[in-house]
């Protein structure tokens, strides 16, 4: 019974410290919507990317040598790395700041709630689950409360179609796969090390591609340098991007993938709580999206919980292994 009750404190445990870091996760990243739309005014989507994704990778790269030392550059599978961190990150990377300089603001929010069922429809998939009935409800609640908290950001504006929805899917289906790929293939490897060595991978391909686009003119490179622009992409690479993607690998490693991204739904509330610091109360319709998604979000994570320990408890001792702790069977969600 003790042991029961220290596995069940355990998993608690687990649980809150991975919906801490996936909140601050989606909170920082929240922040590069505003800054990016500021900075595509003066750049080009290709070198923006470029540079906020290599700018974070330096950041990342720097922390884990400073609080790791090189052990796990060493012994990193560094193969696996530049495929994951540069399908992933780099041109997940493109393709959402391509989507975003020509998408409604609006749609890309709405398009971004996706992610959840995206995800879920990815594990099911894999694992040959049946959808439950609680499990849809859960997802269709968060991505109806992301799809409101959206619309009502921008209470005077409507989804309106400019081309670049699609870019944004396949961005998202993208930071799906790169997500539950970098708990599979880099297991031995650190989050801050996951995050750093596979955004380094990302912002190397993207500067790659810069180059070759100067070479062969095909891309005007427009950039701007200026003091103000410099520490808007400051704070791209250091916190809504670096520190953000970090933080998302703590949350994922705990909760897995679908449950981690329902808070990314909760992005235009965010986005809303940082504007009423200045432009005063929040709208209603956002509080109201918020809640679905926290419905939903407990709903789904509950369901995928059972179908997580019904699978370990059907498996073989010999395929279950040693990994029996709070995080194993929460991981590959």
């Amino acid at each position: 019974m003790a042991s029961g009750s220290g596995l069940e404190g355990g998993m608690a445990s687990e649980l809150v410290r991975g919906h801490v870091a996936a909140f601050l996760s989606a909170f920082l990243w929240a922040t590069s919507f505003p800054v990016t739309e500021v900075l595509l005014a003066d750049w080009d989507p290709l070198p923006l990317a470029a540079v906020r994704i290599a700018g974070a990778g330096l950041v990342l790269v720097a922390l884990l040598w400073l609080f790791k030392g090189s052990g796990e550059l060493r012994r990193a599978p560094w193969p696996e790395v530049a495929r994951i961190g540069g399908l992933g990150i780099g041109l997940g990377a493109l393709l959402l700041v391509f989507g975003q300089s020509r998408a409604d603001p609006v749609t890309a929010a709405v398009v971004t709630a996706c992610m959840p069922a995206l995800s879920a429809a990815v594990a099911l998939a894999e694992r040959r689950w049946r959808p439950s009935p609680s499990l849809v409800f859960g997802i269709a609640l968060a991505v109806a409360g992301g799809v409101l908290a959206a619309l009502a950001a921008w209470p005077s504006r409507r989804p309106v179609l400019f081309g670049g929805e699609l870019a944004l899917l396949a961005a998202m289906m993208l930071w799906v796969w790169y997500s539950r790929a970098a708990m599979r293939r880099l297991q031995g490897l650190s989050d801050l090390a996951t995050a750093a060595l596979t955004t380094a991978a990302g912002g190397a391909l993207l500067v790659f591609a810069v180059g070759l686009a100067a070479l062969a003119g095909i891309d005007t490179l427009r950039v701007r340098w200026d003091p103000a622009s410099v520490g808007l992409l400051l704070w791209l690479a250091g916190a809504a991007v670096g520190l953000s993607v970090a933080l998302w690998m703590r949350g994922v490693r705990r909760l897995g993938v679908t449950a981690a991204s329902f808070h990314l739904n909760l992005v235009p509330l965010y986005a809303a709580l940082l504007s009423a610091l200045t432009l005063g109360a929040v709208p209603a319709a956002q509080w109201l999206g918020a809640a679905l998604v926290l419905v939903g979000a407990l709903l789904a994570q509950r369901e995928s919980q059972r179908l997580e320990l019904q699978d370990h408890a059907a498996a073989p001792p010999s395929a279950a292994g040693p990994q029996s702790s709070a995080a194993a069977p929460l991981e590959r969600s």
